[in-house]
């Protein structure tokens, strides 16, 4: 409109997670039924319809408020042409050893059942005890209360030596504890040194273990419990000292734990088997109260999957990972030596901040809407195991990057050894059923839109993306292009709602742009707010305040 050549490109990416949540919530709304309910495949025709249709109404609105796109080029993330770089990028990257499968724990939302992020977490400071509302489960938990249980200590023959207290804010994880910590110049503790506590419900023996790292000798009792599969510190100090780990719930939530005497907890909420083990500890003696019964204070902090609300668990599953260390540190050089431009400035410090501290990217989520991971796991068809000849080794199943399961097959047996004497016919290749991490299309986007010559002056986004998805831009198309996809970073604020919440579709506390240029009686609002996806609570306080004179 100044008279300058811009290629200002329309186009929406997926929104993996929160379409997902979204196209859920409108099935049950209308339907009564869960995405499980209805299977994969029609869920997926749900998802491709609410897409269908809210993508004119985006185009209408963008058109509405006068920008002046590129229209012919307009772009969706799962497109046939973006699909085909996200599908060689991933291969491209596998094969070049810095993408890689492996068991970690992770941050798990069990209303999802996906893994997230841990920028996709938000956090909940409380300084008190505090009743909150949790996905799928009917009554309010309470919150901000550390719990103190005693542990009887032995020798290795079972002799009693004495007890030691331990506290904890989950006493459902008591089911996976595998060891007992105290700091190694703790003298309270010295003579447990080597010694075992009785765990009170398998009646197995586990260890008193030394962890300096783990440990704050000036915090609670000075003895931690160590439940390495649910909880990232405790994670941690099980891979230093060589500790078991022991899952104990479901995808969903649910306790399914295999130690002994544990059967009458499993199929229990979370939050159920906190209070069924607060009370089976109770029964047994060995339950002391927690700090609202003492009225001490104690301060802590809640993870929340910032897309469903649920409590994170955190959870031992194997994922895709993208090593970063390298891909970042280019990106830092981009900016170190003002290549690349962040506008404003101020913002460079978080770009550096996260970049610093960048952890390997969980790329995989368990998740239906989005692009399904090309990867392959080849095997041997146990149809088939009898009909290899004697002498032949059977090889281990292994993963592979591939574009279909014929094309997995054909790699296992040209270019891995212990698959050279097996017949193709023998062998099965099954995809994983989950998809990619929607920043991972996203961050590729310059390279798709721009067909590999992503060079580009400037991008224009959000504050609270830079990391989520110009970072990640940023180091895959310098990685495949060897060049930046932009020079200039322009940031804008957010507008945020009442709550301080940003726009969300997931949230659905948004505002029609085209209801502000055309205007809206508020008997049409009242319908917007009813007809969206707010949360049963809020839309009754909405309809309340802001109409109750209809």
């Amino acid at each position: 409109m100044r008279g300058y050549e811009v290629n200002w490109v329309p186009g929406i990416d997926h929104a993996g997670i929160s379409t997902q949540v979204i196209v859920e919530k409108k099935i049950f709304k209308e339907k009564n039924i869960n995405r499980h309910q209805i299977g994969r495949e029609n869920f997926i025709k749900e998802a491709w319809n609410w897409k269908n249709n809210k993508e004119s109404v985006i185009s209408n609105q963008q058109k509405r408020l006068g920008a002046s796109m590129n229209w012919d080029n307009e772009y969706f993330t799962m497109d046939k042409n973006h699909s085909k770089v996200v599908n060689d990028a991933f291969i491209k990257l596998f094969n070049d050893g810095l993408v890689y499968r492996e068991t970690k724990i992770v941050n798990w939302c069990c209303a999802l059942q996906s893994v997230i992020s841990d920028i996709e977490v938000d956090h909940i400071d409380l300084n008190e005890p505090k009743y909150l509302s949790v996905p799928n489960h009917k009554i309010k938990v309470l919150f901000g209360v550390l719990y103190k249980f005693q542990y009887n200590v032995v020798d290795s023959n079972r002799n009693p030596i004495g007890s030691l207290d331990i506290e904890t804010t989950r006493p459902e994880t008591i089911l996976g504890d595998a060891a007992i910590a105290v700091h190694p110049k703790d003298n309270r503790y010295e003579k447990f040194h080597g010694k075992f506590c009785i765990h009170p419900v398998s009646n197995e023996l586990i260890p008193i273990i030394l962890d300096e790292i783990l440990v704050d000798m000036s915090f609670g009792t000075g003895a931690v419990k160590v439940t390495p599969s649910h909880d990232i510190n405790d994670y941690y100090c099980g891979k230093r000292n060589g500790v078991k780990f022991i899952s104990i719930f479901s995808p969903d939530g649910k306790v399914t734990c295999s130690i002994p005497n544990s059967s009458s907890f499993n199929g229990l909420s979370r939050w159920d088997a906190r209070t069924a083990m607060i009370d089976y500890m109770s029964k047994i003696g060995q339950y002391k109260g927690n700090t609202s019964d003492r009225n001490e204070k104690f301060s802590t902090s809640i993870s929340i999957c910032s897309r469903s609300g649920d409590i994170i668990e955190p959870m031992l599953f194997p994922q895709w990972y993208i090593k970063t260390k390298k891909l970042a540190e280019t990106s830092m050089n981009y900016v170190r030596n003002k290549e690349l431009k962040i506008v404003p400035e101020k913002y460079e410090s978080d770009w550096f901040k996260w970049l610093e501290n960048i952890q390997d990217w969980c790329i995989s989520r368990q998740l239906w809407w989005g692009h399904r991971i090309p990867a392959y796991r080849v095997s041997i068809n146990p149809d088939k195991i009898k009909s290899i000849p004697d002498g032949i080794k059977l090889p281990h199943e292994i993963w592979l990057a591939a574009n279909s399961s014929e094309e997995a097959i054909e790699i296992a047996i040209t270019k891995l050894k212990e698959y050279k004497n097996i017949d193709r016919l023998d062998l099965v290749a099954e995809q994983d059923s989950d998809v990619l991490d929607t920043w991972f299309s996203s961050g590729l986007l310059p390279l798709s839109c721009f067909n590999f010559n992503a060079n580009t002056d400037n991008i224009k986004t959000g504050n609270d993306i830079l990391f989520f998805w110009v970072a990640r831009m940023t180091m895959l198309s310098s990685y495949f292009s060897q060049c930046l996809p932009f020079k200039t970073v322009l940031l804008h604020p957010m507008i945020r709602d009442s709550n301080g919440r940003k726009m969300s579709k997931s949230l659905g506390n948004v505002l029609d742009p085209l209801d502000v240029i055309n205007g809206a009686t508020l008997t049409d609002l009242k319908n917007s707010v009813i007809s969206g996806l707010l949360s049963e609570k809020e839309t009754k306080m909405w309809v309340f305040i802001g109409f109750a004179w209809l």
